[in-house]
């Protein structure tokens, strides 16, 4: 491997983890009151500790990334533009949980939300799977499972907590 093609792929990883990190410090902001939210909530038995969240998406975030620069550095990315721009509205939908949620506090908005990433995600999935990155896919998968809990956690708020329901 050359020192052009090594410094090419630095610039795609360190890129890669810019532009996830960028949409995880959105969500970030979006959950500022996150903690005082979380607490008022009436909760199921199964919810996770709130202490566990930073964490789960820290390592989720990282996996995220590294799909993504494994995808743009093994293929011309322009040639799969749909699993380009599932990556990119994924990333957006997730960002856009946290503000519906814990900002606007407006949990049907964030089921919807979290419902329709669900979707893109999987879509997502399936493509890197079929069309040769499976690597990428299986990075997902964990990222995948956390936002199908996570569905299933804020449906279990929305039903549990009408006072929240936002002029629902």
């Amino acid at each position: 491997m050359s020192a052009d093609s090594s410094w090419a792929q630095v610039k795609i990883y360190s890129s890669s983890l810019l532009f996830v990190f960028f949409f995880a410090a959105i969500a970030s902001v979006g959950s500022a009151k996150a903690p005082e939210i979380y607490s008022s909530l009436l909760l199921p038995n199964w919810a996770p500790n709130p202490s566990l969240f930073g964490h789960v998406w820290a390592c989720l975030y990282f996996s995220i990334a590294i799909s993504l620069g494994i995808f743009r550095g093994r293929s011309n990315w322009r040639m799969h533009p749909l699993i380009a721009s599932l990556f990119v509205a994924q990333l957006f939908l997730n960002a856009a949980w946290s503000w519906f949620f814990f900002f606007d506090e407006n949990v049907l908005l964030a089921l919807w939300d979290i419902t329709i990433l669900n979707v893109l995600v999987f879509l997502l999935l399936l493509l890197l799977f079929s069309r040769g990155f499976k690597f990428c896919a299986f990075l997902m998968v964990p990222y995948f499972c956390w936002i199908f809990f996570a569905c299933l956690l804020t449906h279990s708020i929305w039903l549990n907590n009408p006072a929240v329901l936002d002029g629902v």
